[in-house]
């Protein structure tokens, strides 16, 4: 909901038009309905990289707009980007310190060693039997929100 600037009334309302997680409806009253979550460590490749673009092309991008294959991430924190169209910035930051839980939206976050987001899904909620509980069959888990 934070990532995509929705209130809940927003939320009650696509949920009251119909939608629900899966559906074809990207957009609901001009409010987009959901977000995608890419995830890069030590172990990806630019070819990882490259066939996230190309699914974003084809499924998201209109056809009068382009994404470069050159367009590049901008470590830079200024928010001028005018002097190259083609860089990609990193608008928002969620670590989910608890699996399943909710995020903590941060401006910035240390790399771990193995080139991992620090204490990115580090911890779990356990049921008496030692399993990790999981957010589909604990909805709750949700409104726990953790802070590090």
């Amino acid at each position: 909901q934070e990532a995509l600037s929705l209130v809940e009334s927003d939320v009650l309302e696509q949920y009251q038009s119909g939608h629900v997680c899966g559906d074809r409806r990207g957009v609901i009253n001009g409010k987009p309905t959901g977000a995608i979550r890419a995830s890069f460590g030590k172990d990806s490749l630019w070819e990882d990289l490259n066939a996230l673009v190309t699914f974003i092309q084809k499924v998201f991008v209109s056809r009068g707009d382009a994404l470069s294959s050159r367009t590049r991430l901008s470590t830079d924190n200024s928010s001028d980007t005018s002097t190259n169209e083609n860089v990609a910035v990193i608008e928002s930051l969620f670590v989910f310190p608890i699996k399943s839980c909710a995020a903590m939206k941060v401006n910035r976050w240390p790399i771990h060693q193995t080139g991992r987001l620090s204490f990115d899904r580090e911890f779990a909620l356990v049921d008496s039997s030692g399993s990790a509980m999981r957010l589909h069959s604990h909805p709750r888990m949700s409104e726990i929100h953790p802070r590090i």
